[in-house]
């Protein structure tokens, strides 16, 4: 969710720049010209309120999950089924599994290390399933 707000937020400037170079080649084109400069504006303002929109779901999504507390007993007992759990399930189920609990995976060749980054998020919401919750 971090890097998605970092990128639209690159976007959401990137954007705006656009814009402000269409005002100003607005201010000195006439005609024809004008009218397709109008409707680029157009399309790239309306990006930009879609763009604005995303980055505030983005944010109260991440404010969520920082409200969120996730303790050691959540995550113990979400590995302890996860076992059981495992053995029934099928490709697909194991794929959004692994894609709900892992957030990153990291490889280091000098020190031939493998990092695995759990999902808080993904944590909570195997939480909720088991507990016959709505995430």
């Amino acid at each position: 969710m971090k890097a998605e707000a970092r990128r639209l937020e690159k976007q959401v400037s990137a954007t705006r720049q656009t814009i402000e170079k269409l005002v100003h080649t607005l201010t000195e084109t006439k005609g024809e010209a004008r009218r397709a400069v109008t409707e680029h504006l157009e399309k790239e303002q309306e990006r930009l309120r879609t763009l604005e929109t995303r980055v505030a779901e983005v944010r109260a999504q991440l404010e969520a999950l920082q409200a969120q507390h996730i303790d050691e007993a959540d995550v113990a007992r979400a590995l302890q089924e996860f076992d059981a759990i495992w053995e029934v399930l099928l490709t697909p189920e194991r794929e959004r599994l692994l894609q709900l609990l892992i957030e990153r995976v990291t490889y280091s060749r000098e020190t031939e290390e493998l990092r695995i980054d759990l999902s808080p998020a993904g944590i909570a919401t195997l939480r909720a399933e088991l507990d016959g919750e709505t995430p």
